[in-house]
């Protein structure tokens, strides 16, 4: 094992100094000496200074390891590993106070059962692992009120899970799920449940199920292979954001309308070709994507939402927006428009004294911007790039846009 000499008075350091020169250096077997050295000081009863111990403490994985600061250790009431570990310890038993354990980003395979003698824990991450199994023992954590298991390789999840009664937070999605878990269907306490991106069979079925959560304010089936939506859809009286991403769904059932308060609403990259006329409904709504559907005509339902702070209508087959679409978005800051066919844009364009961001790339504006843009007094973002506009055309447009950042 290496020890760096910085100094020709490295050797004259006394031995709390030595400890403190291994534990400050950026060399990471100089650190583990200098843990090593404090077993050895506690082992025959002496102690080290202060500055040992803060020192000691910014890498609580370690003191876990060599049983040091358990004092410390047991008052701690959050942790955040960015370690890579493949497995949390047995040890983490001594983190008594812990509330929230995020070991998002890891490579972990495995959690040990110890897990659960976190009583106190409220939030646990585990996004982003490379987990296959969940122990059982997960359902000892009596407190618990988020749980991150997203990004894993979990193919079910432990029966256990159910008995999390204060559980309000489920993030499930990107793992390899192809049935939903049935003690979910138990749970109606959740809040918010996020289970996209893995195709679970029979979902249709499992939604008109999910039908008696009467508390739940946040669903993400993002990819998941949908179709359509059931009819039971307009049960989900409580939410206020729905993620329905990534799906094949052609039609929106009229009962989409009930969900009135519903405030973010994510319907991009299905095959919509239109809104049910009950869209008009979600008086609420204040953020809605329909980017990368189908729609050829501007939905003339968006005209009386007038809460709407941002609307994604990108990568449609839109060829013009009709006069008086957009006058009543009087509070609408983000509106991307790009990768359309549109020509030229409305005059009522210019009653969006609130837009911030204007994206219009990839239209066929042919080098000849709109009049009513330069209207838009609060624009800070415009991008007409993929458009034929020319650097004299830039210069001409940013004179006019001062204080607009302008892509073309």
């Amino acid at each position: 094992m290496r020890i760096v000499k910085d100094t020709n008075d490295y050797t004259r350091m006394s031995d709390s100094d030595k400890i403190y020169h291994l534990l400050t250096h950026d060399d990471e077997a100089n650190k583990a000496l200098a843990y090593q050295l404090c077993v050895g000081l506690v082992a025959i009863g002496k102690t080290y200074p202060e500055k040992i111990a803060i020192e000691l403490r910014k890498d609580v994985m370690s003191c876990l390891k060599y049983g040091l600061e358990q004092a410390y250790l047991g008052t701690l009431e959050r942790l955040e590993i960015i370690e890579d570990l493949e497995t949390l310890p047995p040890e983490i038993v001594q983190l008594s106070s812990l509330r929230v354990l995020d070991a998002s980003y890891n490579k972990l395979k495995y959690v040990p059962p110890e897990i659960g003698k976190l009583t106190n824990l409220r939030c646990l991450n585990l996004d982003d692992n490379h987990l296959t199994t969940i122990p059982p023992e997960i359902g000892q954590l009596s407190h618990l009120q988020q749980l991150n298991l997203g990004g894993n390789e979990l193919k079910s999840l432990p029966k256990e899970l159910k008995e999390l009664k204060k559980l309000k937070v489920l993030a499930i999605r990107g793992n390899k799920l192809n049935e939903f878990p049935a003690q979910l269907l138990q749970m109606l306490h959740l809040r918010a449940i996020a289970f996209g991106e893995q195709p679970i069979d029979g979902l249709e079925k499992v939604l008109r199920k999910m039908s008696r959560y009467e508390h739940l304010w946040y669903l993400d089936m993002e990819e998941m292979g949908l179709t359509c939506l059931p009819q039971t859809i307009g049960a989900f009286k409580t939410l206020t954001s729905l993620c329905l991403n990534g799906n094949q769904i052609t039609y929106l059932p009229k009962e989409i309308g009930q969900l009135k308060k519903v405030i973010f609403l994510e319907i991009g990259g299905n095959d919509l070709v239109d809104l049910p006329r009950e869209f008009t409904h979600l008086s609420r709504l204040k953020y809605l994507d329909l980017s990368q559907n189908r729609l050829k005509d501007f939905p003339t339902e968006l005209t009386s939402l007038k809460k709407i702070k941002s609307l994604n209508l990108s990568e449609n087959q839109l060829t013009y927006l009709p006069e008086n679409a957009l006058m009543n978005f009087q509070k609408l800051r983000r509106l991307n428009l790009s990768d359309n066919q549109l020509q030229t844009l409305p005059v009522d364009l210019k009653h969006l004294q609130s837009l911030q961001v204007l994206r219009l790339s990839g239209n066929d504006f042919n080098g000849n911007l709109p009049e009513v843009i330069f209207e838009l007094k609060n624009l800070e973002t415009l991008d007409i790039s993929e458009n034929g506009f020319d650097v004299e055309a830039y210069k001409h447009i940013s004179t006019r846009l001062k204080g607009c950042h302008i892509s073309i």
